[in-house]
């Protein structure tokens, strides 16, 4: 989701409903999708004569298969190539479509399960570090639902993972062990260790503290954007200061001031969601303190069945990380007062794992940590103050063996929705 040599940072997929540059196209309607019948195409001969010509039928989509017509893929042929890199990158693009599969899977069962804040979209990728911690990062579609939502979810990209990195079923098993040992270890209450694992403290050699560079990156990355749209993100910032304002009146107007700003499309799930990046003048006019914040669409998940969505859930997990850092220079991440986005700072030190710099024992060790964060996700008090008990959180065999079962068959239709978009959009 980040740049090459300096990493960006926003606790941060877009709605299938595609949304594109200000608007968006509705998800088809996967549970009434009906085999295409042959069309009849007119044609001219050389007499002008009509001639009618059956195109050849096309597979009805399944639970996780793009609809090909659903977004201009031709004309973002730098989206098309990230999504089809690998089966575990379009697992990532296709999060809504994953989330309303699993839903249905679990229809049966969910009336059992308790409710919990999940993540929403937990995978590996998302394991980062920073100097605010490391964990599970992107809570864009933060909501209440069951926990399998988030197991099944960090399970099917484990196995995705696994294969892969050309692990044997043994292997990818064992990881497996090691994400549900994690969540019931932090069900307990045990936390992440201090010392970072092996491939976690290899990111974090990374870490640079050359801000004006970090932002000269970041500049280039962005996009024009047109007179109205500038206008509109000027006026979110003008809103987010004055929040902000009262919060830390430290800051004065010229703090604000904005420098540069436009559109950024990194990443993949979010590739699609509007967000825009904007760099501030920060204390004073010299370069090596601009502040560089991110303004985010709040995530639609009207389409998923079985959760409901918390608008500040990203605001409200990047405060709770600044807080547990103790950190006190970062912007207050803030949902705006219109409920449609949301703002928050990004660090010049950031990095996030990639399954194809990662070896088998890093993997391993990453679930668990991730099997340890969304324990605590699970337990973080509801918006309603209700806070579940361990007890409550504990899943039985019988849940785990379900969670793997679901988690096995969407990754496998994940797999083969990667290979008909390569066929029907990336075009090899």
């Amino acid at each position: 989701m980040r740049g090459a040599r300096y990493r960006l940072a926003s606790l941060t997929l877009s709605a299938f409903g595609l949304c594109g540059l200000a608007t968006c196209v509705p998800p088809p309607n996967r549970d009434a999708a009906q085999p295409r019948t042959p069309r009849a195409l007119a044609t001219s001969t050389p007499e002008a004569t009509a001639v009618s010509v059956e195109l050849p039928a096309r597979d009805p989509l399944g639970d996780l298969d793009v609809d090909p017509t659903s977004f201009d893929f031709k004309g973002h042929p730098e989206l098309v190539g990230r999504i089809g890199d690998s089966p575990h990158a379009y697992f990532r693009f296709t999060q809504r479509l994953f989330a309303r599969a699993a839903c249905k899977r679990f229809e049966s069962m969910r009336a059992s399960l308790p409710l919990v804040r999940l993540h929403g979209d937990p995978h590996v990728e998302q394991y980062f570090v920073s100097d605010i911690g490391r964990g599970l990062n992107d809570f864009d579609d933060a909501s209440v639902g069951p926990s399998v939502m988030d197991l099944t979810r960090f399970a099917a990209s484990t196995l995705l993972a696994a294969k892969l990195q050309g692990l044997d079923d043994a292997k990818t098993s064992a990881l497996l062990d090691e994400l549900f040992r994690g969540y019931r270890a932090g069900l307990e209450g045990k936390s992440l260790a201090k010392t970072p694992p092996a491939f976690a403290g290899a990111l974090a050699a990374k870490f640079s503290n050359d801000k004006k560079g970090f932002v000269l990156y970041l500049e280039n990355q962005l996009e024009n954007i047109d007179d109205k749209e500038d206008s509109f993100v000027r006026e979110e910032v003008k809103s987010y200061a004055e929040v902000v304002a009262k919060r830390e009146p430290k800051h004065t107007a010229s703090f604000f001031q904005i420098k540069k700003l436009g559109r950024t499309k990194l990443g993949i799930g979010s590739a699609l969601t509007r967000k825009y990046i904007v760099v501030l003048e920060g204390q004073s006019p010299k370069d090596d303190d601009d502040v560089v914040v991110e303004v985010k669409e709040i995530a639609d998940l009207t389409q998923i069945p079985c959760v409901t969505a918390i608008p500040s859930g990203a605001a409200d997990a990047r405060a709770s990380m600044q807080q547990s850092a103790g950190n006190k220079t970062l912007l207050w991440p803030t949902l705006l007062p219109n409920g449609k986005f949301w703002v928050n700072e990004w660090l010049t030190n950031y990095e996030e794992a990639r399954i194809k710099k990662l070896m088998p024992t890093d993997l391993s060790d990453l679930v668990y940590e991730a099997g340890l964060t969304l324990a605590a996700v699970h337990r973080t008090p509801l918006p309603d103050g209700t806070v579940p008990s361990s007890k409550a959180l504990d899943i039985d065999a019988s849940v785990e063996s379900e969670v793997r079962k679901v988690a096995k068959d969407l990754a496998d239709a994940t797999t083969k929705g990667w290979e008909r978009f390569r066929r029907e959009v990336k075009g090899t």
